[in-house]
């Protein structure tokens, strides 16, 4: 399935995100994240960590996000998540932001979307966080952003509304937050 050129609009959404993720401590605080279990900021999923573009922890539009290529060229299909948040420490893709305006996913398949595929990158190469260490390392995400009116719209929002009630559960067992950030346009 061939992928929807981004539009002008999203693009500028995705490079605001982007510069409010790298202006620090008050930008990642800004950030909500609305969970099937509450709410959360970035702040909270950086921890410790400043996420920056200049040294790589940013990685925006880029095939350098997948260090795994060859394993999974079957699995993305040359997909690119908007950003990815990459750890300091542990050197592992934490958290995948996708930005949307009014396109759809890529993959819309209900158990082969685009987001469900960057769910289970996360989950097979990238660590839990060890059990009593806090701030061990950034926590694990996939989250969307978007306006109010791209979740409200069924028909386009069906792939993350099934992916959010299918796999939510076991994200839970795996400590990979799901969330949405809604965005204004």
């Amino acid at each position: 399935m061939p992928r929807e050129t981004k539009t002008l609009d999203e693009k500028k959404l995705e490079s605001d995100l982007c510069r409010k993720i790298e202006s620090g401590t008050d930008g990642l605080r800004s950030i909500e994240i609305e969970t099937p279990s509450g709410h959360r900021t970035l702040l909270e999923l950086v921890g410790d960590q400043r996420p920056t573009i200049l040294d790589k922890t940013i990685l925006q539009d880029t095939s350098d996000w997948n260090e795994n290529k060859n394993l999974s060229k079957n699995m993305f299909h040359g997909i690119t998540p908007d950003i990815v948040l990459r750890s300091n420490r542990s050197r592992q893709n934490r958290i995948i932001i996708e930005v949307k305006k009014t396109s759809r996913f890529t993959h819309r398949e209900p158990d082969a979307s685009q987001v469900l595929r960057y769910f289970l990158h996360l989950l097979v190469t990238s660590d839990k966080n060890k059990h009593g260490e806090k701030h061990s390392d950034m926590e694990r995400a996939v989250l969307l952003a978007a306006p109010m009116n791209w979740f409200k719209n069924p028909s386009i929002a069906a792939p993350w509304n099934h992916f959010v009630d299918k796999y939510q559960p076991l994200a839970v067992q795996f400590e990979i937050t799901i969330g949405r950030i809604v965005l204004n346009p």
